[in-house]
C-alpha cells in the first residue's frame, strides 16, 4: 500500500490518471463510484481523460472533484491542485467562473404551459376589462327618447292632451314632473290637463347614472266658446255692414 500510495501521489503525473488510478486502486468501476459519489459516470469519464471542453464552465466542476476526492478518501487539496495546473495547461481563464448566463437563455425559463397560462390570463383580463368598460358606457350614456305626441305648436280646444313617445325601459321618464309609467315595449303614455293658452311640455328621461335627456314641446289650448263668439261677431259685423 504505501508504495501504491507514493506511485498515486507522484507529482510527476496528470490530473487524469492521478484520478483513474486512485479508482482503480479502490476497486471502483465507473459506475460503482457514480452511485457513491451521486456524479454521472459520463462526467467521471470526461475527468479521467481530462476534456476540459466537456464542461461549459470547467471551473465550475471543481465541486466535482471535491465529490470524487471524499468517495475515494483521498487529499482533496492534492487534487484540486493537479486540477488547476491541468487547468492552466488547457488556457482555461478564470474570468466568468461560476457565470451560467452565456450558457441559459431567458427562453429557458419559459415553457409552453407557462406561456399559455399567461396568455389565457391576459385574454381573460382583457375581457374583464372590456366587460367592464362597456357596462361603464352603458351606465353613464343618454338613453334614447322619442316624444310622438303631441307635435310643436299643436292647436287644440280642450283642456288636456295625450303624450306619447318611447324610451329605454331602463330610464326614469317624467311629463311636467309627473312620473310615467314605461311598458316592456319602451311606450309610455300620459294624459296631461293643461291651462288655457299656451303650455309647454317638458318630457325627461334619465338613468340612474346618466344625464337627462330633455324634449320640449309648445301647444295652444283655445276654449271652443271663445271661437264660437268670435265667429257670431264677425257675422253681426258683416250683416251691419251689408244693411
Amino acid at each position: 500500500m504505501p508504495f501504491l500510495r507514493k506511485r498515486v501521489l507522484n507529482g510527476n503525473r496528470g490530473f487524469g490518471e492521478d484520478l483513474k488510478e486512485l479508482r482503480e486502486l479502490r476497486g471502483y468501476t465507473r459506475q460503482t463510484l457514480a452511485k457513491i459519489c451521486g456524479i454521472h459516470p459520463a462526467i467521471i469519464q470526461s475527468l479521467e481523460e481530462e476534456r476540459l471542453k466537456d464542461f461549459k464552465d470547467p471551473y465550475y466542476a471543481k465541486r466535482h472533484v471535491k465529490l470524487l476526492a471524499s468517495a475515494l478518501e483521498a487529499s482533496e487539496f492534492f487534487l484540486l491542485e493537479k486540477y488547476d495546473r491541468l487547468l492552466k495547461a488547457q488556457g482555461v481563464k478564470e474570468e466568468g467562473s461560476f457565470n451560467l448566463n452565456p450558457c441559459t437563455r431567458k427562453t429557458d425559463f419559459w415553457v409552453t404551459s407557462k406561456i399559455l397560462v399567461v396568455a389565457l390570463t391576459l385574454a381573460i383580463v382583457g375581457i374583464l376589462a372590456s366587460y367592464v368598460v362597456w357596462q361603464v358606457k352603458q351606465m353613464t350614456a343618454p338613453p334614447d327618447l322619442a316624444l310622438l305626441n303631441p307635435v310643436e305648436g299643436l292647436r287644440v280646444d280642450v283642456a288636456e292632451v295625450q303624450v306619447e313617445g318611447e324610451a329605454d325601459v331602463t330610464a326614469k321618464v317624467e311629463v311636467n314632473g309627473r312620473q310615467a309609467v314605461v311598458g316592456d315595449d319602451g311606450v309610455f303614455k300620459m294624459l296631461l290637463d293643461i291651462p288655457e293658452g299656451v303650455s309647454t311640455i317638458k318630457v325627461q328621461a334619465q338613468r340612474r347614472y346618466s344625464p337627462p335627456v330633455v324634449i320640449e314641446r309648445h301647444i295652444l289650448f283655445t276654449r271652443k266658446e271663445v271661437q264660437a263668439t268670435s265667429t257670431e261677431d264677425a257675422e253681426v259685423v258683416t250683416s251691419t255692414e251689408s244693411e
